[in-house]
């Protein structure tokens, strides 16, 4: 995540450029005529947009970190997905300064493109993120030489194997250890008893 933490810290100063952008809005709907009906409601449209897809932002860059996309890919990703959410949060305004009730507009039709780009973004790092979970649940194999040969082998059942062999080597040692203390006891009994009879 330290690699992508100017976009996560871009992400938390815009943050209160909404929140202003909500005071603005209360501020107009509190003062006569200030806002047609037109006017409020892309209005309250863009402001939701924007305050919405920050937040999500703040997700997105923390996802985008756990993928094995390269760190330039992962930079194109995190600036195609802020310039999306200012085309689609833009567009808004744009509509409700020039667009017509009932009619596209040109801010219309950039809400679209944004919408197209963060759509785009979405789905790529959503793959990338599963990919990476399926690689991981996939067993590791790796190649060891076996009297000259190459062949590959499951780490998982390796390490299930070295501690299966760990085991067994613990229960060997101790059967060792106590054919050894009996042999000790037998030969310290046949001492003493050659000492006696001398």
């Amino acid at each position: 995540m330290s690699e992508l933490r100017g976009w996560s810290i871009y992400a938390w100063v815009a943050l209160p450029t909404v929140m202003y952008g909500g005071y603005a809005l209360l501020g107009l709907l509190t003062k006569t005529n200030a806002l047609t009906p037109f006017g409020r409601t892309w209005f309250r449209a863009g402001h939701a947009h924007a305050g919405v897809m920050l937040l999500m932002a703040l997700l997105f860059f923390d996802y985008l970190s756990h993928t094995r996309l390269s760190l330039a890919a992962k930079h194109i990703a995190c600036g195609t997905f802020v310039v999306g959410i200012l085309v689609q949060s833009g567009g808004f305004f744009i509509h409700m300064a020039k667009g017509e009730e009932d009619r596209p507009s040109i801010g219309t039709t950039i809400t679209s493109l944004g919408a197209v780009l963060l759509t785009i973004r979405h789905c790529d790092t959503g793959l990338c993120v599963i990919l990476r979970s399926r690689l991981n649940e996939l067993p590791r194999v790796s190649r060891v030489r076996v009297n000259g040969r190459s062949r590959s082998r499951d780490e998982s059942s390796n390490n299930d194997g070295h501690e299966m062999s760990g085991v067994a080597m613990g229960r060997s040692g101790h059967a060792a250890c106590g054919k050894f203390k009996e042999s000790g006891h037998r030969r310290g009994g046949r001492a003493s008893t050659i000492s006696s009879r001398q």
